[in-house]
Parts: structure tokens; C-alpha cells; sequence
């Protein structure tokens, strides 16, 4: 028999799941409380949070009043988000960084932090516990991040320089801009799906992106998709369509 979430007890995982939802949002307004698939955005991640054999507590980090009564509907534990941190000038790592203060200061001290941004709805089945198992089994490894291989190799991209013309990266960065593809180094692109990293490595970096740090990918269909734009919403819901029409 499983235990309750937030139960303090040696017997959960010692792994908190952030998930932060404020209600502002200058591109999409209330974007975490918008319906997908005739489901609140955030509740595709609360979803996949409890379903996750590896995670010791889940909290909401908000200050929408809608999504945190929806989340302790769900049994989520809740963490008023102060004015300060619900801005578009807060950054994930302030947020963290406050839910793991207010664990420590409640009595917990979590070794392992696991954000996962609603913005990122569609996670494939056990993807939160493979990436907290990769992090587990590897100790020299501070943290892992959900990345996505990407359409276009970033090598391959043109920028501009001060003088307004276009340079290839592959020059840029020292690589021959003749090279073949397949002689690239390996490149990721962040979906925003999960960063689980160490506690202390997060304090001390200030980062989710840290020295040793590796990539979960998360490649399967739909699991890039992060809404940021209006035009990610319909992407979401194209993907929806797509899922149903298969399964008929």
C-alpha cells in the first residue's frame, strides 16, 4: 500500500516535485487555468506527477486561487506564491529556491528538486521516473534535464554578425562549416518537461543547467511542446486530435 503525498516518512522518495503556475501571463492570460482537451492546463501535470512512483511530494507554487483549489482537490499540496516571485521578472530558480526554504523551514530538507512547468503537458508514461532514476544511479551527475533532439542541427544555423551579415555557427564555433552532419557533437534542445536536480547543487549554481548535467530525451510525439504563443495552444490541441483519431 502506497503512502499518502507529504507523508514524512523515510519510506517515500526523498524527491520534491515543483510545480509552478502563477496566474499572470502577458501572451496567454490565465494560461495555466485554460482548457486543453477539455482539461485545465495544469492539470495535465498534476496528472503526471501522481503518477510517479519516485516522487516523495508533490506542491503547487502559485497565486491563482483556481489552481490551487484544483490542486488540493488532487491531493497536491499548495504553497502561496508571495507578489514578489508571481512577476515576469521571477525566475524559476527564485521559486525553487523559496519552496525548498519553505520545506526546510517546515521541517524537511529535501535532496533532490524536480521542476515540472505546466507549460509542458505532455510527458510519455514514466518519463518523470526515468529521469529521477538516471539522476539516482548516477551520483556524479548534479542534474538531468527533459531535452528534445532538435529539427534543425544549431550548427547548421545562420546568426548576424555587427556588421548585419550572416556568419554560419559552425564557423563561429571553431567546426568546419563544411563538416558532414553526422560529424557534429550531439545536440539537445530543452522541451521544459522536467529538471530534476540535486538541492545542493541548485543552491550553490543558482541553475538548472549546472556542471555535469545530462540530457532525458523526450522525443516522443507531442512531448515538445511547451505553450508559450497563442499558436502553442492550437499545436496542443492538433496533437490532441491526432491522438484520438489514431486510437478509433
Amino acid at each position: 500500500m502506497r503512502l499518502a503525498r507529504g507523508h514524512n516518512s523515510l519510506m517515500l522518495p526523498d524527491v520534491l516535485a515543483l510545480i509552478p503556475a502563477r496566474a499572470g501571463s502577458k501572451r496567454i492570460p490565465g494560461k495555466n487555468a485554460r482548457l486543453l482537451g477539455g482539461k485545465v492546463l495544469a492539470q495535465w501535470t498534476f496528472d503526471a506527477a501522481l503518477s510517479s512512483q519516485r516522487i516523495g511530494k508533490i506542491l503547487l507554487s502559485t497565486d491563482d486561487a483556481e489552481l490551487a483549489e484544483l490542486a488540493k482537490e488532487s491531493d497536491i499540496a499548495v504553497l502561496d506564491r508571495p507578489v514578489e516571485l508571481a512577476g515576469d521578472h521571477a525566475t524559476s530558480v527564485d521559486v525553487a529556491l523559496h519552496a525548498l526554504d519553505s520545506e526546510r523551514a517546515a521541517g524537511r530538507n529535501w535532496e533532490v528538486l524536480c521542476l515540472l512547468q505546466p507549460t509542458s503537458p505532455f510527458r510519455d508514461a514514466g518519463r518523470i521516473d526515468e529521469g529521477l532514476e538516471l539522476l539516482s544511479s548516477r551520483p556524479d551527475i548534479a542534474a538531468i534535464v527533459g531535452a528534445a533532439t532538435p529539427a534543425h542541427h544549431p550548427l547548421h544555423c545562420l546568426i548576424e554578425n555587427k556588421d548585419g551579415h550572416l556568419v554560419q555557427v559552425a564557423a563561429v564555433d571553431d567546426q568546419e562549416t563544411t563538416s558532414r552532419s553526422q560529424d557534429f557533437p550531439s545536440a539537445w534542445a530543452l522541451t521544459g518537461s522536467l529538471y530534476a536536480i540535486r538541492n545542493a547543487v541548485l543552491r550553490e549554481h543558482r541553475s538548472f543547467l549546472p556542471p555535469a548535467c545530462l540530457p532525458l530525451a523526450c522525443d516522443a510525439p507531442g512531448e515538445s511542446i511547451d505553450i508559450d504563443w497563442p499558436q502553442d495552444f492550437e499545436r496542443a490541441e492538433a496533437h490532441l486530435q491526432a491522438l484520438q483519431a489514431r486510437s478509433r
